[in-house]
């Protein structure tokens, strides 16, 4: 299914428009990795892949807004382990960049906690479409040093509740 130009969607009785660009979907079985510490924001139900970025001084830039961060769960497997959280934003007319950052620090409490900071791009993506992915956070870096913490995830306004992580 594509999504035509001039594209307009109702909800409830609050109307959102998207921009005048053609967009395609993508399969919601497809899977985007990573090739650097950008990842590329996709389709609602694909799972962005996020390496955590560990550095003493998080970035301030970029920050545009992140309206929710919802859903937040720890997953294993043999990939790895991952937090996977789902951001709400807006735009809709262009690729949306999202990083996760960690300052290395360790919430003093048992068991300790960190901060994971999402960084999110809108590449000036003016549009005002509700849109909604999924990000899987790769917690190898923490896990090396701590079997079980706690974590949220956020971008500084807007955060996750605590989820509980467990080294399997």
């Amino acid at each position: 299914m594509a999504v035509s130009r001039h594209t307009c969607a109702l909800f409830g009785v609050l109307a959102l428009t998207a921009c005048n660009q053609e967009a395609t979907t993508t399969p919601t079985s497809a899977v985007q990795s990573a090739t650097s510490t950008e990842a590329v924001a996709a389709a609602t139900d694909v799972a962005t892949v996020l390496p955590l970025n560990v550095m003493r001084t998080i970035p301030s830039e970029p920050a545009d807004a992140i309206i929710a961060v919802e859903d937040v769960s720890f997953s294993t497997g043999v990939a790895g382990n991952f937090a996977m959280a789902t951001v709400r934003y807006g735009g809709g007319c262009k690729p949306h960049e999202f990083k996760a950052y960690w300052d290395a620090s360790w919430m003093k409490s048992r068991p300790p906690g960190i901060n994971v900071i999402i960084r999110h791009n809108a590449n000036g993506d003016a549009c005002k479409a509700i849109k909604t992915t999924r990000l899987q956070i790769d917690l190898a870096e923490p896990l090396k040093s701590e079997p079980a913490f706690w974590l949220t995830v956020g971008d500084g306004t807007v955060a996750s509740a605590r989820l509980d992580v467990v080294r399997p």
